[in-house]
């Protein structure tokens, strides 16, 4: 056995061996040789021959944008929203060197996006090896679908021909790119506001609410083949949720239009007007004259003419549109006059200091510490009741109120009324105006005050304060948001109205809407009566600094119906353009227009329920259980702007003096 296998072993001769490695050789020749013809290759074609690989088979990585959430007002009426628009990107490496292909590719970029041949050409020129290249911005869905859609049947013929397609799909992408668009151009612009085109809220409810607004970018990437069908990874963006807010354009387009046509009728410096849920502390719509187009928030033409544009500055300029983008009901910080009045009374009747029976007697002035005090009337009502005093709008009575209620109580009345405070409105920007502290509030300031001279408030806080007066004394946080949805509709979040805190007790807002009822049918309120309806409110008359020149912001609040209010209106006029402005009459046209026509969108129709016909008492129905849940939280920081001593006149002297009226 073992003989036998070392006669095999014996078979491999020496010339067996040198077969074996000739053989061998021959095989590491062939290598060689198929080595050096690859290198030639990839030294004159290789590049042409990864363009092909690459367009069958590449790796992306791109970002997925989301949508922002739209703004809407309360009926769905969008106000502000995102357009689904298309960035077209070149990749000039994508481009293979075959001609026709080429040729074809950028003949139907051309043709599909308008863009010149040249640009392409220089594109590919310049920058062979970029593959993300932006060519055409915010291009609109349909191009790109008409694109696509002939992609398709360019591969349905290529497959039909067996033939390669002739127009490179890897060559030509696109992006999606939400654009920002408000639909109703300068609606509600002070509300709404603005953001920038990277979704960064600037200004309004789209800053204010912007990170709910805003969605969560997602991501694409892996590998493509030809079709599209290899290792390919996406996570989805998120769309950002949409905000319903309480606005309702159609009383927002009414308060634009009214303001609009007393702007021209009178030449004001400027009108604002708040409308306002008493109930709940819902806004249905605030404006100034001063608006934008939110779609061009950065042009300031349709305010200034452009020579005046030219000659300002950068820090000009940029003043310039921060005052246009401003809201006025709550940026707006001013002296309210008489429609503060309506809280002395308040106070008084909460403290015991007066009841419906009282009597006073107003002589024209009140000698506070040696300083006269003018009512307005020089010569005096007479006697008069708490319910005439507002009807009449008696200073007089106002000073003897708080003289003896002193100062310690009448500020704990304008800390419960949010007087100098913020509102808390979801809205940046609000100024909370100012009151006197303590220290400062002495006898003259505290007589002033308390017809509304010589603290500051916002707009927002006087509705605020008034709702709460004739809606049973219930203080609600004004609010412009009240839901939230997700971006398919579904409810993500009610918000509720918050009630911060009880202001007076049930008697006393039943006293105040019948004297309220009264200051229109028969007081210095009559301007703002429409027959049939129930309206309460009250006038006001502010000077404003500096006291001799003579200029006056005019005012009118009121609400209906009174029996149950529904909606509480406030109209300001800034410096009336006529010769004798200091009157609320102008103001009071302005909030009659805007009532007469928004009442019947609010349900709210013409009854009999007037205080002549209800026995001089407005009636009044069941008011909200809800206990307050808050207090309020801080004194107010900010120091008084305007000195009270401009209000008053010595005794020895005989000047005229301003009038709250």
């Amino acid at each position: 056995m073992a003989d036998r296998k070392r006669r095999k072993i014996k078979k491999f001769t020496p010339r067996m061996q040198g077969t074996l490695f000739a053989f061998m050789g021959i095989i590491v020749l062939t290598f060689i040789f198929l080595i050096v013809q690859i290198g030639k290759i990839n030294k004159n074609s290789g590049e042409k021959y990864k363009k092909k690989a690459f367009s069958q088979q590449s790796y992306v990585n791109s970002v997925l944008q989301y949508k922002r959430g739209d703004i809407l007002d309360r009926n769905n009426t969008k106000l502000a929203t995102s357009r689904l628009l298309y960035n077209v990107i070149v990749s000039p490496y994508d481009f293979l060197d075959d001609e026709d292909t080429k040729t074809t590719t950028i003949a139907a970029l051309c043709s599909y996006f308008e863009i010149e041949e040249q640009e392409v050409q220089t594109l590919l020129t310049e920058r062979p090896k970029s593959k993300y290249y932006i060519i055409r911005k915010e291009v609109s869905k349909d191009k790109v679908d008409d694109y696509k859609e002939m992609l398709e049947q360019e591969k349905k013929r290529a497959k039909k021909e067996n033939d390669d397609m002739k127009i490179n799909k890897n060559a030509v992408y696109f992006e999606k790119n939400y654009k920002r668009t408000y639909p109703l151009s300068n609606t509600a612009c002070s509300v709404v506001g603005f953001s920038s085109s990277d979704n960064s809220g600037l200004w309004g409810l789209e800053n204010q609410y912007n990170d709910i607004l805003n969605g969560l970018a997602g991501r694409s990437y892996g590998y493509y083949s030809s079709d599209s069908s290899i290792e390919k990874t996406v996570k989805a963006a998120k769309n950002g949720k949409n905000i319903v807010t309480t606005l309702d354009v159609n009383i927002q387009n009414i308060v634009e239009k009214t303001i609009k046509h007393y702007m021209k009728k009178y030449n004001p410096k400027n009108i604002a007007v708040l409308v306002m849920n008493p109930k709940n502390g819902e806004i249905y719509a605030m404006s100034s004259d001063v608006t934008y187009d939110l779609n061009n928030a950065f042009d300031l033409t349709n305010i200034y003419s452009e020579q005046e544009i030219a000659g300002w500055s950068e820090k000009e300029k940029s003043q310039k549109l921060n005052e246009m983008w401003q809201n006025y009901c709550i940026a707006h910080a001013y002296e309210p006059g008489s429609t503060f009045k309506p809280i002395t009374v308040c106070a008084a009747l909460e403290e015991g200091i007066a009841n419906n029976n009282s009597t006073f007697y107003c002589d024209g002035f009140e000698n506070i510490s040696g300083v006269i005090i003018r009512c307005v009337s020089r010569n005096g009502h007479g006697n008069m009741t708490l319910k005439t005093s507002l009807m009449e709008s008696c200073n007089d009575v106002m000073m003897q109120l708080v003289n003896t209620m002193g100062k310690k109580k009448f500020m704990e009345y304008e800390k419960r009324f949010n007087i100098g405070l913020k509102t808390g409105i979801d809205l940046p920007g609000e100024n909370p105006g100012s009151v006197f502290t303590e220290d400062k509030l002495g006898p003259t300031e505290l007589a002033t005050s308390s017809f509304g001279q010589g603290l500051q408030t916002n707009m927002v806080q006087i509705a605020s304060a008034f709702s709460s007066i004739i809606n049973g004394g219930y203080y609600y946080q004004p609010h412009v948001v009240k839901q939230i949805l997700d971006d398919e509709g579904n409810v993500v979040e009610n918000i509720e109205p918050t009630l911060v805190r009880k202001t007076v007790s049930k008697s006393t807002s039943d006293y105040l809407k019948d004297y309220l009822l009264a200051t229109v049918e028969d007081g210095t309120g009559a301007t703002a009566q429409i027959p049939g309806y129930s309206i309460g409110g009250k006038t006001g008359t502010a000077q404003k600094l500096p006291r001799t020149a003579g200029k006056h912001l005019v005012s009118f609040i009121g609400g209906c119906p009174m029996n149950n209010p529904e909606v509480v209106v406030y109209a300001i006029m800034d410096e009336p353009g006529m010769a004798d402005d200091a009157h609320s009459t102008y103001a009071q046209e302005v909030a009659r227009s805007v009532m007469k026509e928004i009442f019947p969108f609010l349900g709210i129709y013409k009854s009999k329920t007037t205080s002549e016909e209800n026995g001089g008492q407005a009636s009044v129905t069941a008011q909200p259980t809800v206990e307050p849940t808050t207090e309020p939280t801080a004194e107010p920081t900010v120091e008084p702007t305007v000195d009270p001593q401009d209000n008053l006149e010595s005794a020895d002297e005989n000047e005229n003096l301003p009038i709250a009226q």
